[in-house]
């Protein structure tokens, strides 16, 4: 693999999520408003798009969420999706962050705990899935 990350690749990141969430896992409403504000991270194999995550500044100061992290079905199992979490938090360091959250699928808990985010709050539902949120404290400056 030649990998490599590029940001604000809008339209393979859409990509990506259509194929994933939308396809594999049949979520209807994907894209949101939140598209308007956020960074969006994409990593490819070469040239070819095969993940991506979005961020966006929370309203409190010093904290940002992660959302719609999502990788190509053939790419998994090769800890990639970490790979984009962790290039994720490092871009984020220019911006002084003190948290990040994220929404995560409740079959993802364990993937986040092991980057050091945590639970919390309680179980709802995104379109049937359960979710729950986590976050991480940054101590970057």
């Amino acid at each position: 693999m030649n990998l490599s990350f590029k940001i604000n690749q809008k339209d393979d990141c859409f990509m990506i999520r259509k194929i994933v969430f939308m396809e594999e896992q049949g979520f209807e409403n994907e894209y949101d408003e939140i598209d308007d504000k956020c960074i969006f991270i994409t990593l490819y194999d070469k040239e070819h798009c095969i993940g991506c995550i979005r961020t966006f500044k929370d309203e409190e100061e010093g904290v940002w969420i992660f959302g719609r992290l999502a990788l190509l079905k053939e790419y998994r199992g090769k800890h990639l999706g970490k790979e984009i979490v962790l290039y994720a938090e490092q871009y984020l360091k220019q911006y002084h962050i003190k948290e990040i959250h994220l929404h995560a699928q409740c079959t993802k808990i364990s993937f986040y705990e092991s980057m050091g985010y945590e639970p919390y709050g309680d179980i709802d539902l995104d379109e049937g899935m359960e979710h729950i949120w986590m976050k991480k404290i940054c101590n970057i400056e």
